[in-house]
This record gives structure tokens, sequence and C-alpha cells, in this order.
């Protein structure tokens, strides 16, 4: 069940609100640079909480600075 995968998550991971302004702040950089606003906004988010990486099925997600990795490539590496 979808509940136990969520339990298991949130008690190993931090889960992180967006917020009125970083969603105002996706939306203008997804439209002034033709940008896809579920990346930006992600990768906004990622920042204000000072992630480490994204992990993401999208080949073409945006660079914003944040080290992104496939879910083989994450599972894979040696921190």
């Amino acid at each position: 069940m979808i509940i136990h995968i969520y339990a298991k998550v949130s008690n190993k991971w931090r889960v992180s609100n967006f917020g009125v302004t970083l969603i105002d702040n996706a939306i203008d950089l997804s439209i002034k640079n033709n940008l896809d606003f579920e990346d930006i906004l992600q990768c906004l988010c990622a920042k204000k909480n000072n992630c480490n990486y994204l992990v993401t099925g999208d080949s073409k997600f945006y660079d914003c600075g944040v080290n992104i990795y496939t879910a083989t490539d994450f599972l894979k590496r040696k921190e």
C-alpha cells in the first residue's frame, strides 16, 4: 500500500514544501526562459533547502547547480 511506502520515506527523508514565493519564482523563470515548470520548481526547492542532489528519471532535467542523478546512478554512487 502507498501509505507504507510513505511511512518508510518520511522516516528517512526530509519532505520539503515549496511555498507561494518559490512557486511564483518558478513560474517566472519557466515563462521567461521557456523551461519545464516542474523541473524549475524542484530545483528551486532543492536549492532553498540545501539539498545535495536530486533523483529523477527525466533525461532532460534542468541543470540548476544541484547534483542530478538517475535512480540507477544514485544507487551506484559511492559517498
